[in-house]
């Protein structure tokens, strides 16, 4: 019976197997459509694509790839109905040119190759008369085969982001055309071919070089949408009237001093921006636009706006910032439907009372204008929910500002505001209140009422104290009181539970309470610039801290705890009374920046080692005599600062530290460096000046990326050849040593713009010095030259020459009047003369007394030479 049953069941199961229907030939992509498709695979090096998932899955095809009817797998490709409709290979790093077989994609509807700028495309493509999309975005392309005109219904060709001047005139042939975009090429004009495609509704021009829009732009008058933006177009021609169907039009970021009239015209737009131009007026005719919804006029020199605006009842955006408008015309207060209005960075003295009739704004910003009043009708904005008031000239608030119910941002920092009215309480809708920069001693207590406010910026005024109603805030994300005169917070601070941002450095604390710590959320605590002389231990438990900011104040110890702020990423310890560090530091595995300078610390733990994240480290300005050799395990560090300690010697670890771009270790009792420091490849800026330095090894030549580099005030008697391997230098100071040459290698340093030797022993320098001609600060001053060569002539950008108190003698080379650009020349105190009149005029205008601070003899020598010549 059991066999029975099984029979049967497996009798079902095999039926319900055949009548599963498999892939008919019909339904199958056909042989050559495969196999054009595995010819764009192979042309275009598709095993280095980033993507070519499925093509050649196993099971493999005698052909190598996926078995036949895995096409509509394969990434990129479409199959409907067994044809290939669409492939998509943007981005995809295809290389080398398209194969031909492509044009038996005969049913190809779309194509996306772009996004590959090592491609190209044969004339066959011409062939795939089907095709409808066509987008060749970034693709680099210079020029497209003409055979492109062949594609009969072509609606939509992108070709943005490429090197195209020209398109070929068979693009006139595109009669099914709807959509081109020509944007990021480099088109001086727009192309006569383009003019002719009548059933164009959407062309795209922008961020090309036209400099000018011909007249025809007026015969494509089923234009839905024109972008000429970031172009240099420096007028619009009246026809563009004829764009009656108009509804998007972008001109901004042009040329463009004035606008015709005829653009009133255009009944039908949408969107206007005319942003960025020099635009120093508007024609009244704008006026006529009344479907207009958004219109961009910021970035010009307009003065005034007409009247006419008004009449735009449908408008919802205005932009009007950046401009120079000193009034507003009352009838903007017509604008019923306007949603939001910017008129920041203008002249504005007033605003009109007809703003208070604007009842469906949403956000106004008024920033950097000069206003010192606000009409009463200003607060009839009922629908208010973004008021942004910043530096402005503003002493009060009226306290009809409790009117606007419905606001949710108030930002009125840097005005002069000495006092806020009791009434900002009713805004119970507030997010973010900003009081910044202003002359406030006190705030009211009603602020206590707003129960979701989020932010609160007090910073830079004259509060020495906060209302208890503060600490009511439980909403309160960011609490800034930086740079006050308080001189105490309440325990209350507390309760702000939901706390993430804490500001109150540069006050007058000389304490802080332990209920901070109950703020288990704070993530950045600011608190530099105190009288601080402990921290509380709860401080310790707050383990979401990021950044922790205790620079100068009085403190002169960290607890061990210190190790519990795991998620820390930067601490500010600088300038306080720290003679030690924890060795918990060690435990704050995600700092990134750490900043211990200016305290009086002799030593640092060698825990520091184990921040393996750490990018920067400051330890400037302390009595440090030595470091740990455990720095060289900071793979990370960027940035090592360590001048103005008592540093006799770094460790050879240094070395290790692949990634440092700055090294500073000036100011110390540095008598050698070790020759690891060759490792640093990636060093930038390298500063070892006023040291006891009397070599430098030969390793420093290895620093190939180096920029600058200090060396001067220290005992060296000599510099390695290998210093001219540094060819990115732009900065060399040896100047305040003992040297009595300089390597002719020097001359390798062909990015050097400033050369320091003054105050040194150099008697002579070598000639390779004087092909340096990238030079603009060169100082020589204070040494023993005996002469200035004729080749000084070639120093054509130096802007600073300095060859004064020397043992220069004899006549100044007339060459150095090729130093056209010379702006400071100090050749005082020498043995210096010139017979040459032009010469003499020319050394004149640098320094008339010139001649006063030369040796005696040298002041006669001209003189004797003219006797001289007298008596012959």
């Amino acid at each position: 019976m059991k066999k029975l049953i099984s029979l049967f069941f497996l009798y079902i199961l095999m039926s319900i197997f055949w009548a599963v229907p498999s892939i008919s030939e019909a339904q199958l992509v056909s042989q050559t459509e495969r196999q054009a498709l595995i010819e764009l695979y192979k042309s275009t090096q598709g095993d280095s694509w980033h993507d070519n998932d499925q093509w050649r899955r196993a099971p493999l095809a005698a052909d190598g790839f996926s078995r036949r009817g895995t096409e509509h797998r394969w990434y990129g490709v479409t199959v409907v109905g067994g044809n290939v409709t669409e492939i998509n290979l943007f981005n995809n790093n295809l290389v080398g040119e398209v194969h031909p077989e492509i044009e038996n994609l005969t049913n190809l509807v779309a194509l996306n190759l772009g996004g590959n700028e090592q491609i190209s495309f044969p004339p066959e493509i011409g062939n795939l008369t089907n095709l409808r999309q066509l987008h060749l975005v970034g693709n680099e392309f210079s020029s497209i085969p003409p055979e492109i005109g062949n594609l009969e219904n072509l609606e939509e060709l992108n070709l943005t982001r490429n090197k195209l001047s020209s398109i070929p005139p068979e693009i006139g042939n595109l009669e099914n055309l709807e959509v081109l975009i020509l944007d990021r090429n480099l088109f001086s004009s727009i192309p006569s071919v383009i003019l002719n495609l009548n059933n164009l509704s959407q062309l795209y021009l922008a961020r090309n070089e036209l400099s000018s829009i011909p007249p025809e732009i007026g015969n494509l008058t089923n234009l839905l949408s024109l972008d000429v933006s970031v172009n240099q177009l420096s007028s619009i021609p009246s026809e563009i009237e004829n764009l009656a169907d108009l509804r998007f039009l972008n001109i901004g970021s042009n040329d463009l001093s004035s606008i015709p009239p005829e653009i009133g015209n255009l009944t039908n737009l949408l969107t206007l921006s005319l942003v960025d131009n020099q635009l120093s007026s508007i024609p009244p005719e704008i006026g006529n636009l009344t479907n207009l919804q958004s219109l961009g006029l910021f970035g010009n020199q307009l003065s005034s706006i007409p009247p006419e605006m008004g009449n735009l009842a449908n408008l919802e955006l205005l932009t009007l910032r950046g401009n120079q408008l000193s009034s507003i015309p009352p009838e903007m207060g017509n604008l019923a439907n306007l949603l939001a209005l910017s008129l920041k960075d203008n002249q504005l003295s007033s605003i009109p009372p007809e703003f208070g009739n604007l009842t469906n704004l949403g956000s106004l910003d008024l920033v950097n204008n000069k206003l010192s009043s606000i009409p009463p009708e200003f607060f009839n904005l009922a629908a208010l929910e973004y008021l942004y008031l910043d530096d402005n000239q503003l002493s009060s608030i009226p306290s009809e500002i409790g009117n606007l119910a419905k606001l949710r941002v108030l930002s009125l920092d840097l005005n002069k505001l000495s006092s806020i009215p009791s009434e900002i309480g009713n805004l119970d809708k507030l997010r973010a209140l900003g009081l910044r920069g202003n002359q406030l001693s006190s705030i009211p207590a009603e602020i206590g009422n707003l129960a979701e406010l989020n932010i609160l910026y007090l910073f830079n005024n004259k509060l020495s104290s906060i209302p208890s109603e503060i600490w009511n805030l439980s909403e309160l994300r960011i609490l800034d009181l930086e740079s006050n005169q308080l001189s105490s917070i309440p325990s209350q601070i507390g309760n702000l539970e939901n706390l993430t941002e804490l500001n109150i450095g540069n006050n007058e604390l000389s304490s802080i309470p332990r209920e901070i710590g109950n703020l288990a959320k704070l993530e950045i605590i600011r608190l530099g610039n105190n009288k601080l002389s402990s921290i509380p231990d709860e401080f310790w438990d707050l383990t979401d801290l990021v950044i922790f900011h205790l620079n100068d104040n009085q403190i002169s110890s960290i607890s061990p705890a210190v190790g519990n702020l795991t998620n820390l990423e930067s601490f500010g310890l600088e300038g306080n009374q720290l003679s030690s560090i924890p060795p918990e530091i060690g435990n704050l595995a995600n700092l990134d920046r750490v900043n211990i300078g200016y305290n009086q610390l002799s030593s640092i733990p060698p825990e520091i080692g184990n921040l393996a994240n750490l990018a920067s480290l400051h330890l400037q300005n302390n009595q440090l005599s030595s470091i740990p050799s455990e720095i060289g395990n900071l793979e990370k560090l960027s940035v090592l600062i360590l001048n103005s300690n008592q540093l006799s010697s770094i460790p050879s670890e240094v070395g290790n530290l692949a990634n440092l771009l700055i090294l500073g270790l000036e100011s110390n009792k540095l008598s050698s460096i070790p020759p690891e420091i060759g490792n640093l490849v990636e060093l930038g800026t390298l500063n070892l000046n006023n040291n006891q330095l009397s070599s430098i090894p030969p390793e420093i030549g290895n620093l190939i990326r180096l920029n600058y580099l200090r060396l001067n005030d220290n005992q060296l008697s000599s510099i390695p050849p290998e210093i001219g391997n540094l060819v990115n230098l732009g900065l060399l100071h040896l100047h305040d040593n003992q040297l009595r040459s300089i390597p002719p290698e020097i001359k390798n340093l062909d990015s050097l713009a400033e050369l320091f030797l003054h105050n040194n022993k150099l008697s002579s320098v070598p000639d390779e010095l004087w092909g340096m001609i990238n030079l603009v600060v060169l100082r020589l001053n204070d040494n023993q030259l005996s002469s200035i060569p004729s080749e000084i002539g070639n120093l054509t950008n130096l802007v600073r020459l300095d060859l004064s108190n020397n043992k220069l003698e004899g006549p100044i080379p007339s060459t150095i009047k090729n130093l056209t650009i010379l702006k400071d020349l100090d050749i005082r105190n020498n043995h210096l003369y010139t017979t040459d009149s032009d010469l003499l005029a020319w050394l004149n205008e640098f320094d008339p007394d010139w001649e006063a601070y030369q040796d005696k003899l040298a002041k006669l020598i001209p003189g004797v030479l003219m006797l001289l010549m007298d008596d012959e």
